[in-house]
């Protein structure tokens, strides 16, 4: 476990990107997604100065090792400590890519990525915020995988966003008796398909649609994707003890956050034009970690309107009936 030091007169600073997903084609001079991806990643890091840089998945497509090299070089820029996890389009192509791409992240000194144990997929690994000897915060970072066949209740076989797995969900309370026991006093969890308690925590925030009477920060413009079964997460992470917050990418028009039975279930903000998105949702998330823990998390919106003129871009609309 990597642990990295929390100064005693200010608070720890995260910043996480997500899905910024692009190809190599889109990085080339002249394509207009990577000055909107630079753009707003520089104006987070000039603004927030972060301790550390997080990524909650699809940092690229599967095999495209340039583009995997070239976000990374974008982070190495800021002489900043950087960890990810993956998403399922980094997972799409099987294992094998994946540790190729693994092993080049790897290879940049600023990256704090470990493999993990291979039993639960790749890239679950820890990364502890201690302020001297003193633990603070433990980040969990989480593999969420890919996709996987599964049997409907109608009987239809299809493919579906995977889970954490059941022998994984284990790991992760042993994990956190063990971080309990060294003396953390809270929890975040990373990784990047949303866990299927989202969807529930959705319905008790917008009722019937967009809208709501329960406390809520931020919006909700698709529905969950998550996979349709429950992998019972969500008593693993309550009888944990110390996993309080949940920050889940792969839905790029929903960044809401919201307290649901004693956990802050929380979507990343999504990070430049990749694949697909709404400009005025575009920026990051920032966690900010104080003495006792956890502090505060909120969205930073970056406004690219002047680097969108005459380019063309397109945005996603998703109308949708609860």
């Amino acid at each position: 476990m990597k642990i990295l030091q929390k100064h005693s007169d200010r608070d720890f600073v995260i910043l996480n990107l997500s899905d910024p997903q692009m190809n190599g084609f889109e990085w080339k001079e002249g394509h207009p997604y990577a000055p909107i991806l630079r753009y707003t990643i520089d104006k987070l890091v000039e603004d927030n100065k972060p301790d550390l840089i997080t990524v909650t998945g699809d940092m690229a497509y599967p095999e495209d090792y340039d583009s995997y090299e070239t976000f990374a070089q974008q982070l190495d820029s800021y002489n900043i400590p950087w960890a990810i996890v993956w998403g399922n389009h980094d997972h799409q192509n099987g294992i094998e890519p994946v540790l190729k791409a693994a092993e080049l992240f790897k290879s940049h000194p600023l990256c704090l990525f470990e493999d993990g144990d291979p039993a639960y997929g790749n890239g679950n690994y820890f990364i502890g915020i201690n302020e001297g000897d003193s633990p603070i915060t433990v980040l969990f970072m989480i593999d969420s995988h890919n996709s996987v066949e599964m049997t409907m209740e109608n009987g239809e076989k299809r493919w579906v966003y995977d889970k954490i797995w059941p022998n994984h969900l284990e790991w992760i309370g042993e994990q956190a008796t063990k971080h309990k026991e060294l003396g953390y006093k809270d929890a975040l969890m990373m990784l990047h398909i949303p866990l299927y308690c989202y969807r529930a925590a959705a319905e008790m925030a917008f009722p019937g649609g967009h809208g709501g009477d329960s406390e809520v920060y931020g919006q909700q413009h698709e529905l969950i994707s998550s996979q349709p079964f429950d992998e019972g997460a969500l008593p693993v992470i309550k009888e944990s003890g110390l996993i309080t917050h949940v920050l889940a990418g792969h839905d790029h028009c929903n960044n809401f956050m919201v307290d649901y039975e004693g956990i802050k279930l929380m979507f990343a903000c999504k990070t430049g034009p990749g694949c697909y998105w709404q400009s005025t949702m575009n920026g990051g998330t920032i966690i900010r970690i104080g003495n006792n823990g956890i502090a505060d998390v909120h969205h930073q919106f970056v406004d690219v309107a002047h680097l969108l003129e005459g380019t063309g871009i397109q945005e996603f609309e998703y109308n949708f009936d609860k």
